[in-house]
């Protein structure tokens, strides 16, 4: 090449463009998964469900819906319920996660012993096993 085609292509190529080097597949894939998790949370909160909800020593704790129990006519036994502090479960985990998306619950059961002698079974067998 001679030196007049070298100052040509360096004119052409004068200033560099990010926009080549941006993987816009990754960032339109990224886009579409936020906006399906968008999608599948309510706009707005409750503002009364991080009352209900408390997380003490033993776990989170929540109060049962349906509290003013005194204007309905329901009996002792099932006004007492009503005012009983429960523990979360499950199902409460999938209402919470909708209604307050900042809030993580995680799922944490006790761990699981496989030990046969403990099992109910065991009663049914003849001797220890060991």
């Amino acid at each position: 090449m001679t030196c007049t085609q070298i100052d040509v292509t360096k004119q052409l190529k004068r200033f560099y463009n990010p926009r080549e080097n941006i993987n816009w597949t990754l960032i339109r894939f990224r886009h579409r998964v936020s906006q399906l998790r968008k999608k599948k949370l309510k706009y707005k909160n409750h503002s009364k469900v991080a009352l209900r909800f408390r997380l003490t020593r033993f776990g989170w704790e929540r109060l049962q819906s349906g509290r003013n129990a005194s204007k309905r006519n329901l009996s002792i036994k099932k006004y007492n319920e009503k005012m009983k502090i429960k523990y979360v479960s499950r199902d409460d985990i999938k209402k919470f996660k909708f209604q307050m998306p900042s809030y993580v619950l995680r799922i944490r059961d006790s761990p699981v012993d496989y030990n046969p002698n403990i099992m109910r079974a065991r009663k049914f067998l003849p001797s220890h096993f060991g």
